[in-house]
């Protein structure tokens, strides 16, 4: 992943020497890792990974299913799949990407959102 991020930026912006680069990414990582290992890292990290990752992963699925499923159109995503596989879709596929899967994802949204309870660690609750 990080020679990947060094390539990006290299190609694009920035003609520095690889390791230059790489020892960039690495302060910067270390840096911003640095709350992790403080005496309350332990609650970002579940902030974090509640409100960062978790939440906002179900949220950004929901976006791309209803995106291709409903805005952009399930005939004309098959019809771009056959076009680059040469195997037309049957209908199976299409009632799940259009009706069922964004669906599914929904009643987990909602599920999610009557089931939310105040983030806690070691039974103290977060302010806010």
């Amino acid at each position: 992943m990080g020679s990947c991020i060094v390539r990006v930026i290299r190609d694009r912006w920035v003609r520095a020497p690889n390791w230059a680069l790489a020892l960039s990414l690495a302060v910067l990582g270390f840096t911003v890792s640095i709350v992790y290992m403080t005496p309350g890292g332990q609650f970002v990290l579940n902030l974090v990974d509640f409100y960062g990752v978790s939440f906002t992963a179900l949220i950004l699925a929901i976006c791309e299913l209803l995106a291709v499923g409903w805005v952009y159109g399930v005939k004309r995503f098959c019809a771009d799949i056959e076009f680059m596989v040469g195997l037309k879709t049957g209908i199976y596929w299409r009632i799940c990407w259009g009706i069922i899967t964004p669906g599914l994802m929904l009643a987990v949204l909602i599920y999610t959102l009557i089931d939310l309870k105040p983030l806690t660690y070691k039974n103290i609750d977060y302010p806010g």
